[in-house]
């Protein structure tokens, strides 16, 4: 069947498909479970048809932008770039589109690019945020699904979702790396004795048995 040149309904994705408009709806949608043999027949009909959701509408009756927030310190930055790259490929799976934030790490660019996309009606947020008590207080404020990334919330009254990375693994599986290259005089650059990379590094001397050096910690 060649395509249609007028507009296509979800009436006639249904007719082609053999099934009732709200089955096209749930399939598209994910909104209601739908065979896979169904779900196969009703997007055959959809290339078939040419048929084009009208995102706005649906938006309109579900109260929803299929919209998707990133605010990033430094899109040039690698770890942002594949933080950014992933985001946007699962976003893309799901449906959503994705706006894309830059906080050069300042907190007065971030409040901007937060009120935005607020503006806009995103349905999330992935926040790659300033360190700083403020903006874990407003975004605990924000009446949004979110999540942060490679932030911890300290704060004892605030708890806000995130994916961090292991600190301390990584400083370990560096450090053993380089160990296992035959390596034995191997320095640091660290902010803190405490710092999770920190304990990772001496962990991994320890097991091997090497010193620790303070004339290697910078």
């Amino acid at each position: 069947m060649a395509r249609r040149t007028g507009n296509v309904t979800i009436r006639d994705v249904a007719q082609l498909a053999g099934v009732v408009p709200s089955t096209v709806s749930h399939a598209i949608n994910h909104t209601a479970p739908v065979s896979e043999e169904t779900r196969q027949r009703v997007f055959e009909a959809i290339q078939k048809l040419g048929y084009r959701r009208n995102t706005l509408a649906s938006s309109l009756r579900q109260q929803t932008t299929q919209t998707l927030g990133l605010l990033l310190p430094n899109i040039a930055n690698p770890l942002s770039a594949e933080i950014a790259r992933g985001v946007s490929e699962v976003a893309d799976a799901e449906g959503y589109s994705l706006l894309i934030g830059e906080t050069n790490d300042d907190p007065a660019d971030e409040d901007r690019q937060l009120a935005r996309m607020l503006d806009r009606r995103i349905d999330g947020l992935v926040i790659v945020s300033t360190d700083s008590e403020r903006r874990l207080h407003a975004y605990h404020d924000v009446d949004i699904p979110l999540v942060l990334v490679n932030r911890q919330t300290p704060l004892p009254l605030i708890d806000l979702p995130s994916v961090e990375i292991d600190n301390v693994q990584a400083g370990y599986l560096a450090t053993r790396h380089l160990i296992d290259l035959g390596h034995s005089a191997i320095g640091i650059v660290t902010t803190s004795l405490g710092n999770e990379r920190y304990e990772g590094y001496r962990r991994a001397l320890e097991e091997a048995q090497l010193p620790l050096r303070p004339d290697l910690i910078y």
